[in-house]
């Protein structure tokens, strides 16, 4: 009995999806917490009829959050191209050095060291710890 909630049958034909959804029921649990905390705050402070919604905070740092877009967007069209390795290392080069925000050599060396062995990590675990294949 035990046994039969520790194991998970998936048909091979549709293992491409079973991540997807995980994430997708994790993420909607996530933001209903969001939301009914929310509601709970402004119910206590006596605000709950006022809606207000704001999605960046004031002030937010414009050159990170449009970097990141565009860094994703060149992970995505560079991973068809250069795979998985190669692109995984340049897009977390530039993600870990547009969040130091400097170009010392220091953070430049740390952000070299943190993308390539993440990159190796990553790929190691999943190619031969959990046997799927990365693009």
């Amino acid at each position: 009995m035990l046994k039969d909630w520790l194991t998970i049958e998936i048909k091979f034909s549709e293992s491409h999806l079973f991540f997807p959804r995980v994430t997708l029921i994790i993420l909607l649990i996530l933001g209903s917490a969001i939301i009914i905390k929310n509601l709970i705050k402004r119910y206590k402070e006596g605000r709950l009829a006022e809606f207000k919604f704001k999605f960046f905070a004031d002030n937010y740092d414009k050159v990170k959050f449009y970097g990141t877009i565009m860094a994703l967007f060149g992970y995505i069209f560079l991973l068809e191209k250069l795979g998985f390795m190669l692109a995984t290392i340049i897009f977390m080069f530039l993600t870990t050095v547009l969040f130091y925000g400097d170009l010392k050599p220091r953070t430049l060396a740390i952000s070299a060291a943190n993308s390539i062995v993440t990159s190796f990590v990553v790929w190691f675990v999943f190619a031969y710890l959990i046997n799927i294949t990365l693009p």
